[in-house]
């Protein structure tokens, strides 16, 4: 008996640290795929494998600026705001929205000014929509969509319909890494996944359907 008990504290120790290396490598998921990063990836994907898909080279340096560094300003803003322990989580969520959308609308007001091709004006708009429908959504507690997967989610159906049907494939690895890491984390449910999913890529898919790309 005085043999078995060191045998099941040594078990306990040693589910406590898989758990623990598991919430590490679900917050690094996350971490390297925040929206901002994935708009980054995705624009300069487009720039070097979909020749003359921005309209002008203000256009791209705008993207870049309204779609990364805005939105991830939120982030050190946050910091700033100094908000309550408990409720730090969620109002860190609510300004990244809002620096997000601020963001979203900035560029496609700037691109209207400029001048634009339609599969640009198309992921510009997709960012705005899906932006507007996110922020809907955050204050509704049974209604929220999780606008990580959707970060996620616009640009894979971005890349899969500009540049190749290929990138399906990393796409939805890649997604399920941020499912996984989300529920783990326990900052998402399912349906506020799914949700947060279906909005980009419906955003693409009616734009397909009706000939705009």
């Amino acid at each position: 008996m005085d043999q078995a008990i060191p045998r099941r504290e040594q078990k306990k120790m040693k589910k406590a640290k898989t758990e623990r290396g598991l919430l590490r490598t679900a917050r690094i998921i996350r971490g390297c795929t925040a929206p901002p990063i994935c708009a980054l990836t995705m624009l300069l994907l487009l720039f070097f494998f979909k020749p003359g898909f921005f309209h002008s080279a203000s256009n791209f340096a705008f993207a870049i600026v309204y779609l990364f560094f805005l939105p991830i300003l939120a982030y050190p803003v946050s910091l700033v705001f100094k908000f309550p322990k408990d409720s730090f989580r969620n109002n860190q969520r609510k300004l990244a929205v809002i620096f997000s959308v601020i963001g979203y609308a900035a560029l496609l007001c700037m691109v209207l000014k400029s001048g634009f091709y339609n599969g640009e004006l198309v992921v510009y708009l997709n960012y705005v929509i899906s932006g507007a429908l996110i922020a809907i959504t955050t204050p509704i507690p049974h209604c929220k969509a999780s606008g990580h997967a959707c970060g996620v989610a616009g640009p894979i159906a971005s890349l899969v319909f500009f540049i190749s049907p290929w990138y399906i494939i990393p796409g939805v690895l890649l997604l399920a890494a941020v499912y996984w890491s989300s529920l783990k984390l326990k900052r998402h449910t399912l349906p506020q996944l799914i949700a947060g999913t279906l909005i980009p890529t419906l955003v693409i898919v009616v734009a397909a359907a009706i000939g705009v790309i």
